[in-house]
């Protein structure tokens, strides 16, 4: 057995060709989509007028949110093109031998979905200055929501962890399911 097959995982551990390129392709499309989102915070900056540290910040939430979700996109296309070029029977040693690749367009998405949801509470912390209790209101709502999708995927990050075939358990006959 040569050194490659005794690395190359189960193909239970990574998904097939079809589902790989799913993935690609919706983290890329979610990417686009909360990145014109934040576009749309930046448009609305004057550049002549004088700027509180609140108005920078809210700026750069923006600017963040923009090109983490536009790297995901771009990452997402370039990974996109090659898994779907493939063969199928190929799409689990490749996703294998790329694990940390297939990652970088979430991660990118996850902090541009951050940066963009730090720049709406702040827009809304900036309008509502005037009145001090719909602008704490407004805080704490963002905030919860905030917590709310961060607690969200660090659940569902933990709880899809893919099990390594060391970890899973053996399928001895007469040990569970099956018919009798």
């Amino acid at each position: 057995m040569s050194k490659e097959e005794m690395i190359v995982p189960e193909s239970a551990d990574f998904p097939d060709r079809e589902r790989l390129c799913n993935d690609i392709l919706n983290t890329g499309v979610m990417g686009a989509l909360i990145g014109g989102f934040a576009l749309g915070n930046l448009s609305g900056f004057d550049h002549s007028a004088d700027h509180s540290s609140l108005d920078i910040a809210i700026y750069l939430a923006s600017f963040i949110g923009v090109h983490a979700c536009t790297c995901s996109c771009i990452t997402s296309a370039l990974l996109y093109r090659v898994a779907n070029a493939i063969r199928d029977e190929e799409a689990p040693q490749w996703a294998a031998k790329n694990k940390l690749l297939l990652t970088m367009p979430m991660a990118k998405f996850g902090m541009g979905c951050v940066s963009y949801l730090g720049s709406v509470v702040l827009i809304s912390f900036r309008d509502l200055q005037a009145l001090p209790l719909w602008q704490y209101l407004a805080l704490v709502i963002g905030l919860m929501s905030m917590s709310m999708s961060l607690l969200t995927a660090v659940v569902l990050y933990r709880q899809s962890a893919v099990p390594t075939a060391a970890s899973r358990p053996s399928e001895e006959p007469g040990a569970g399911g099956g018919g009798g």
